[in-house]
């Protein structure tokens, strides 16, 4: 697949991630899908496609108003980079997290690799700290 399926393939899950849709979400990955980030132990990384479904109703049961956004991309063969905007409300916990009914607003690097249209991994890095201090998490 090419450089331009890929993009969109990365579109059309991010549409779908923005509507919380789990059903649709999962259809654009690989049965091996692989996905870690910055989240640490309280997102241990998710290997197949129910972790990854957990891994992400996790996120949308803390942040119910969970929001992403593509700020800018790359593409080149099965690799894409994305800057992304992602923030919401913490309604719920994360981890051993309590809610603080907070909101926070961040950016980070995210690199999605593809195979055959499907995407095969996701690697994911942002400011955890700002998060957190947004958050109320620490002081």
């Amino acid at each position: 697949m090419g450089s331009k399926q890929n993009a969109d393939t990365f579109t059309r899950w991010i549409e779908a991630h923005r509507a919380h849709d789990l059903d649709r979400l999962v259809t654009f990955l690989t049965d091996d899908i692989t996905i870690q980030s910055a989240a640490g132990a309280d997102m241990p990384a998710a290997k197949g496609k129910d972790e990854a479904r957990h891994h992400w109703q996790t996120i949308y049961n803390a942040f119910p108003n969970f929001r992403m956004d593509a700020v800018d991309l790359t593409a080149e063969g099965d690799t894409l980079f994305a800057e992304i905007s992602h923030g919401g409300t913490m309604e719920g916990p994360m981890g051993p997290k309590q809610p603080t009914g907070k909101s926070y607003l961040t950016q980070g690097a995210f690199r999605f690799d593809f195979s055959d249209g499907k995407i095969r991994s996701i690697l994911s890095y942002w400011d955890t700290a700002s998060m957190a201090k947004q958050l109320e998490l620490v002081g």
